[in-house]
């Protein structure tokens, strides 16, 4: 995929926008996200990213000082928030929907309050792939397209490998049906919005 196109579509979303990426390679996945990351900056939005189980927030902000993003003061300024899976979505060590979506409300209010024109957040989200709580995640993914009444901007990441290892083909159709924007990094990646997609 051109990364043109990439990058015209994460700059182009806007509030309420969920869009998932599938990754073959983690380098691709950095280059979207960081891109997604970036637009938002551009435009005075805060910014998050939640670093899944094969990372660590230091190893993120390395990654983006590599990209010329001065992290130091984007975090200062309130500009950008590096954390850990398990301070958003594994508060007080177990997954609870409402309690992460309270956190991205939160989030998204301070960041009105101190002047920012929105907020956008990326994460990994592989590591959940291996736990035993798919069902309870799938329905938050679901939530935060359809239900969700915070407007602000998300994208999650996913491993394809991983996917297939698991033999989760029906999960990726699920989060395909789940999110408006689906872009696949890989051997044959494309671009596609969800509606465009039939699915069963």
């Amino acid at each position: 995929m051109e990364r043109e196109v990439v990058f015209d579509l994460v700059r182009g979303l806007k509030p309420r926008d969920h869009a998932v990426l599938f990754y073959e390679y983690v380098e691709d996945k950095y280059r979207v996200v960081f891109d997604f990351l970036k637009a938002g900056l551009d435009v005075h939005e805060a910014t998050a990213y939640v670093a899944g189980a094969d990372e660590t927030p230091s190893q993120v902000r390395s990654l983006l000082e590599k990209r010329r993003i001065d992290v130091d003061a984007c975090e200062k300024e309130g500009m950008l928030q590096i954390m850990s899976y398990k301070d958003s979505h594994l508060i007080d060590g177990e997954f609870n929907a409402k309690r992460t979506i309270a956190l991205w409300a939160k989030l998204l209010s301070d960041a009105l309050a101190e002047g920012f024109k929105g907020l956008r957040v990326a994460g990994d989200a592989t590591w959940f792939l291996k736990s035993d709580m798919k069902t309870e995640f799938l329905d938050y993914e679901k939530s935060l397209h359809r239900v969700l009444d915070v407007p602000f901007i998300a994208m999650c990441a996913y491993s394809l490998p991983v996917l297939m290892e698991l033999n989760q083909v029906q999960f990726v159709v699920d989060l395909i049906k789940a999110h408006g924007n689906v872009i696949f990094l890989g051997s044959n990646a494309g671009l596609v919005k969800a509606d465009e997609i039939s699915v069963r």
